[in-house]
């Protein structure tokens, strides 16, 4: 029995490490495994994130960050992540503290919601909007 769990939990972390991706941003570039796929701008004035498809202003994801206008209590701050082609937006506080718009791209990425070419992952999706949604 322990070996059965142990050889499934092996099976397990192997192929989570065989799917890892490496997310870097650089220069306005989201790398994904070293290749250029999306670029992105950030607004510090506007607290805004925006991801583009590579080479375009074809958006694909917008960011932003609400503080409320109380910059002393952050029990109130929270962040709006919007998919433009397939219309959803996501408010949540819980990925708020310590989370800036470049970490939310690499983590919408390495949990499988982005692809490279920019398509979305329905059911990864639902899976991310069910674990950080507060609306």
């Amino acid at each position: 029995m322990l070996r059965n769990a142990l050889l499934t939990v092996s099976i397990l972390l192997c192929a989570w490490i065989v799917t890892a991706q490496e997310v870097k941003l650089k220069k306005g570039k989201v790398l994904i495994d070293g290749v250029e796929s999306f670029d992105y701008t950030v607004d510090m004035l506007l607290a805004e994130t925006h991801v583009y498809k590579l080479g375009s202003r074809d958006e694909i994801v917008l960011i932003t960050f609400k503080n409320n206008g109380t910059r002393e209590y952050k029990g109130d701050d929270y962040m709006t992540v919007y998919l433009t082609r397939t219309n959803t937006k996501l408010t949540t506080g819980a990925l708020y503290y310590g989370l800036r718009g470049e970490i939310m791209v690499k983590k919408l990425i390495t949990e499988g919601v982005i692809h490279g070419d920019g398509s979305i992952n329905p059911q990864r999706l639902e899976t991310f909007i069910g674990k950080y949604a507060e609306n």
